[in-house]
Order: C-alpha cells, then sequence, then structure tokens
C-alpha cells in the first residue's frame, strides 16, 4: 500500500489498554494517541462488549482498522470486525 493511499484513507485504531504491555507502560496509549492525532481516529476499549460493539460500527464505515494490544486484542477484534463484515474484505 503506498504511502499516498494511506493518506487518503482514514484509519481506525483499537487500542486494549489492558494488554500487558500497554498496562505496564502506560505512556505508550498516550504516545498512540499523539502519534495519531490527524492520521487515525483512536478508539479506546475496555471490555470485549465495548470492543465487539466498536467493530459492528467500524465494518459499515472504516476502511482500514488497526489494533494495539496483544495477541488477544487482535483474535478478538479481527474476530469481531469478521461477523460484521458480511462477506466484505
Amino acid at each position: 500500500m503506498s504511502r499516498r493511499y494511506i493518506a487518503l484513507v482514514q484509519l481506525d485504531l483499537i487500542v486494549n489498554p489492558h494488554a500487558r504491555r500497554l498496562r505496564q507502560q502506560p505512556a505508550l496509549v498516550a504516545a498512540l494517541q499523539r502519534l495519531s492525532t490527524g492520521r487515525a481516529r483512536v478508539h479506546i476499549t475496555s471490555s470485549v462488549a465495548e470492543l465487539e460493539a466498536l467493530c459492528a460500527q467500524l465494518a459499515r464505515r472504516s476502511r482500514l482498522v488497526l489494533f494495539a494490544g496483544g495477541d488477544g486484542s487482535l483474535m478478538a477484534g479481527v474476530s469481531a470486525l469478521a461477523r460484521h463484515c458480511e462477506g466484505r474484505p
């Protein structure tokens, strides 16, 4: 994906602050928010139910979703998006 294309697409970054590394280094969450300013909408989720609801919304409107967290965060997020995308890539 070219840098130019990424600049034209709205990014959504989903952050799990309960992931081990982010919990151990909370300044990383603030850094992600700061670095995302003007580049991505940052969504901080605090539960699986909140992640599921957010993914239902993003499946309808987002072209590119990124995850910040651990393996569990990635798997839960990708699975939630897949459930709501209804066959769309």
